[in-house]
């Protein structure tokens, strides 16, 4: 995510494969292992080339996720924690490859590199250490994102 703090998740998710086979819509939701969170990250795939054995494909890709996780304030003069919900949400370019094993069995990576719109840590940081070290002072308020994926799954 946009911090450096990976977070590590489990997830599902369904790509319907459109009758031209050159076009996919995939709906994956994966959960956070270390902090209770959910994240979505609806993507629409573009194949170059039709379903095969081996299949690779890039398109754009949306980033919502809400996450429970705590917040360290190392500025003052003690340190402190509160818990809060960060809530974040961004665009990517997300490429995926995937290889069919069986009829019925693929696994596959996913990689995806983009840009935050939204992040609730920022808001947290600079109200809660006063505008303090604040970290991005850009009134756009835009971070990166990374997000890497490896999948297996069952065709149906």
């Amino acid at each position: 995510m946009g911090d450096g703090n990976g977070y590590v998740s489990v997830g599902f998710s369904y790509e319907r494969i459109f009758e031209n086979e050159l076009i996919s819509l995939k709906l994956p939701v994966n959960f956070t292992i270390e902090h209770t969170g959910v994240i979505l990250m609806p993507t629409i795939k573009l194949y170059p080339k039709k379903q095969g054995v081996v299949k690779y494909a890039v398109g754009p890709q949306f980033l919502i996720a809400m996450i429970d996780e705590p917040y360290y304030n190392y500025f003052s003069s003690y340190s402190s924690s509160i818990n809060y919900t960060r809530k974040q949400f961004g665009f990517a370019l997300n490429n995926s490859l995937n290889f069919t094993i069986s009829k019925h069995l693929y696994l596959g990576i996913d990689a995806s590199l983009g840009i935050l719109y939204y992040d609730s840590f920022n808001d947290m940081n600079k109200n809660y250490n006063g505008g303090n070290n604040y970290y991005n002072d850009s009134p756009m308020n835009l971070n990166q994102t990374f997000n890497l994926g490896f999948n297996m799954g069952f065709r149906f």
